[in-house]
Parts: structure tokens; sequence; C-alpha cells
């Protein structure tokens, strides 16, 4: 297997930049599919689109930390476990932002409870789905950043989806034995 944590940079960081830190899983299922949720922002340009749960890690958490939060927030779902795939540094139009993408696995898909942002009191997201990761890189749907960084790991996150659904991984990575 390849390394755990594959990291991509467009920019190093110093410990002087100020940027964005985001975190975000791939909750695998035992069928193999990951659940993305549908984002219903329309202010953004990615409304519409299915993506990770997941978004801003705060400065007190650890990138685990956050995407365990994020998570439980967007879809209700608990996540004991989660597997570093890749970090990526993006250098965009919001400044530098460091990104860190996790593969979690549950025994069975589940529907996840929507919440409603609790800065805004909007529902982030609009619908579910669970996706082969063939179809999330084949799908026009698909948050259009996330779906280019899933393209550019597609190997290491393929293989960390392989290890949290197989047997071998099963105590680490389930939620629910």
């Amino acid at each position: 297997m390849k390394s755990a944590l594959h990291i991509t940079a467009t920019k190093a960081f110093s410990d002087t930049d100020a940027h964005k830190r985001s975190a975000f899983a791939l909750i695998t299922a035992q069928s193999g599919k990951a659940l993305l949720l549908r984002k219903n922002d329309v202010n953004s340009a990615e409304h519409g689109k299915f993506e990770m749960p997941g978004g801003g890690v705060d400065c007190n958490e650890s990138f685990y930390q956050g995407v365990i939060r994020e998570t439980c927030e967007e879809t209700g779902f608990q996540i004991s476990s989660a597997v570093p795939v890749t970090n990526i540094n993006h250098n965009g139009r919001q400044g530098l932002t460091e990104l860190m993408i996790f593969v979690a696995a549950t025994q069975d898909e589940f529907e996840p409870e929507f919440t409603h942002n609790p800065i805004t009191g909007h529902l982030e997201h609009s619908e579910y789905r669970w996706f082969t990761l063939d179809e999330i890189l084949s799908s026009e749907e698909i948050h259009t950043k996330q779906k280019k960084d899933i393209l550019n790991n597609h190997e290491y996150i393929r293989d960390a989806i392989h290890q949290c659904v197989s047997n071998a991984c099963t105590r680490q990575c389930l939620d629910n034995g």
C-alpha cells in the first residue's frame, strides 16, 4: 500500500502566514460507496453540487478534531475513526487554504440528518447521495475543487477506502462494530 498521507503543495506555508484550514471526510460504506451532500447555498458558485461533509477547522482544533465536528454537524454521523489521506495547499482568491481529506467507514449506507448552519441559520445541504469513487470522478455534479482534489489523489484515496472497508481494518475504521 502507498503512504497513508499524500501531500500536494501549491505553496508552502510559513509560520506567519494567515490561512484557512479545512477538513473533509469521504464517509465510505461497506458497499464501497461514499456519502456526498448537495450544497444548498445560492450565493455559491458551487450551489447544487455534491461535496464531502466537512468544512473549516477552528484555530484550537486539529484537522482530525475538525473533521469529526464538521461531519457530525452536517450529517448527524459521529466518526469514531478517520484515516488522513491527503493534505493539499491551495493559494486562491480567498488566500491560502490548507485542506485535509480523510476517509472514514461505516457498516451501512445511512440517511444523514441535515442541520442548519449555526452561524447563518440556513440549511447547508438539500440532498445526499452515495457515490462510487468512479462515479465521483466522472460526474459533472461534484464540487469542482473537491473533484479536482480527489482526481489528483485518487490512488491514495482508493487505497484508503479499500483499507477501511476491508476486513483487516474493520475494527479500526467502523463506527458500529
